[in-house]
């Protein structure tokens, strides 16, 4: 066609792309999706190192605090999360070390101490705590969703 654009192939991004993509969002909504990826396909934790390799430091830092976000809450939220993710696999630790974070097993002290941690090393001010538990209640909240959807279409009236 004269005028037409020319077709794009279109490629899947690969997981590690994917991830350092994400991290790299100049838009915080987008890097916090992180942690819902992580949650909800936590498989994919096998594509950090790659990411790792694809950022700076600043960006493998955010990886890191957001990564191990999703490991702590994915403890905290285990109960709710099972009931709608098939495919569960815990996610390792990757980053405690790396991080310093506390050798307690009390995941809840960890993840305020990492939310301290991350408001340290971006020095933004947020309410990082809130902020993670905010992005695996909407995860929960969407799956619960879509579960009542899929039951009111498949229940006949």
């Amino acid at each position: 066609m004269v005028g037409s654009l020319p077709e794009r192939e279109e490629r899947a991004l690969a997981p590690g792309e994917l991830i350092a993509g994400l991290v790299n969002q100049s838009d915080a909504r987008l890097r916090l999706a992180l942690i819902a990826l992580f949650l909800y396909q936590p498989h994919i934790a096998g594509a950090v190192p790659e990411a790792l390799r694809a950022l700076n430091a600043y960006g493998k830092t955010q990886l890191k605090l957001f990564y191990s976000a999703a490991r702590l809450l994915q403890f905290l939220y285990a109960p709710g999360l099972r009931q709608f993710i098939e495919d569960w696999y815990d996610l390792p630790d990757l980053f405690a070390a790396d991080l310093r974070l506390s050798q307690t097993k009390n995941e809840a002290y960890q993840l305020k101490e990492l939310s301290q941690l991350h408001q340290q090393l971006s020095g933004i001010q947020a309410n990082w705590l809130g902020t993670y538990q905010h992005a695996a209640q909407r995860l929960m909240a969407r799956l619960a969703q879509e579960a009542s959807w899929a039951i009111k279409t498949s229940c006949p009236v």
